[in-house]
């Protein structure tokens, strides 16, 4: 038995993936509807369109940043996920069809579902 503390989008998807891959799970919270993640409103950005790149991403993270980021985890993170949004959707989770431009981007890359993105995943 594997035990997974918390319920938010990463204690989910890790007993998800664990499930998928025939582990038993067993998922300890103190919040039934879905920890933190679950109150999210909005969106996740990734940069998944034709005119974008986890480069961009990055570029628009770090200026946002100022200089406050680390470089590293900004590159890794903007890199890794286009590849999670590929699996989230391959675990069935619809986005809406239209990106969103918001604050620090410079291109539409902002994936949403309604205004409930958290409480949807």
């Amino acid at each position: 038995m594997i035990y997974i503390i918390g319920s938010g989008i990463a204690g989910l998807s890790a007993a998800l993936s664990l499930h998928k891959s025939g582990h038993r799970v067993t998922i300890i919270t103190k919040k039934i509807k879905g920890g933190s993640s679950y109150e999210a409103k909005g969106g996740v950005a990734a940069a998944i369109s034709p005119d974008d790149s986890p480069e961009l991403h990055a570029e628009d993270t770090l200026k946002a940043g100022d200089g406050l980021c680390d470089t590293a985890v900004v590159n890794y993170v903007t890199s890794e996920i286009p590849k999670i949004i590929n699996t989230i959707e391959d675990w069935g989770f619809k986005f809406d069809p239209d990106l969103r431009l918001e604050g620090g981007h410079s291109r539409r890359r902002v994936l949403h579902r309604l205004d409930e993105t958290g409480r949807e995943l």
